[in-house]
């Protein structure tokens, strides 16, 4: 479970981050939403701790100008200011949980896991169609209609690679790293290849489904429709 928790309090953003990495998060420390929009770009964010006020900018706006990134991850705002416009004005940006400070670390734990259990639910329920399946024991995808596709070794671990970023962009040189390669000699033209060609060959193995992989510019690679990696 993937956490970025903006908080520019240094002993505030410490203490949470310690109790929320014993409860099995993984946790992205941002003082600042230039660190936090870093974390964004550069690594798999499910859930979203967020400040209101930070030395660089206001939360509320950090959050309405990444609504689209954050779009499907879990947003609770930690705020001193308990006027009710501001908390009002944080929902309507997509925020799922208001809460005020001083808020106990154990708070915000029950907090995240209830809230990432609803987000879970809600995302299998209403995907209607099976998910991916990418089996490398198998060495093979299967589509949601259960067509398969024979994959290479260099194939199976890009797809695992973008798999564990839950639909997060990933950046080309942590792509190239899943590909046990040494992104400072990569030519990242290879990778561009890699991806044409399984594009096409998923096409073909499918009868013309389109595999979930879209290219971010500037960035990588993220997918947008699930991948179960089963069989490990």
């Amino acid at each position: 479970m993937h956490l970025l928790l903006i908080e520019d309090e240094t002993e505030t953003l410490e203490a949470l981050a310690s109790y929320l990495r014993l409860h099995g998060w993984v946790v992205h420390e941002a003082p600042t939403l230039q660190e936090a929009d870093y974390f964004l770009q550069h690594a798999p964010v499910e859930m979203v701790v967020l400040d209101i006020e930070l030395p660089d900018g206001c939360g509320l706006n950090w959050l309405q100008q990444n609504a689209a990134t954050v779009r499907n991850a879990g947003v609770i705002i930690v705020s001193a200011h308990h006027q009710e416009s501001t908390r009002l004005k944080g929902l309507s940006l997509g925020a799922d949980v208001f809460l005020r400070k001083p808020l106990a670390a154990r708070e915000l734990a029950l907090q995240l896991e209830n809230l990432h259990a609803r987000l879970r639910h809600w995302q299998k329920a209403s995907n209607t169609a099976a998910y991916w399946s990418l089996e490398p024991s198998q060495w093979q995808l299967t589509s949601p209609e259960g067509r398969r596709v024979s994959l290479t070794l260099s194939e199976i671990r890009l797809l695992k690679t973008v798999a564990h970023w839950a639909g997060q962009p990933v950046a080309r040189p942590e792509i190239i790293k899943g590909l046990e390669a040494d992104p400072v000699h990569y030519d990242e033209r290879r990778l561009e290849t890699l991806v044409r060609r399984l594009r096409q060959k998923v096409r073909e193995g499918t009868g013309g489904q389109s595999l979930p992989l879209i290219t971010v510019r500037g960035v990588g690679y993220a997918l947008k429709a699930e991948i179960q990696v089963v069989d490990e």
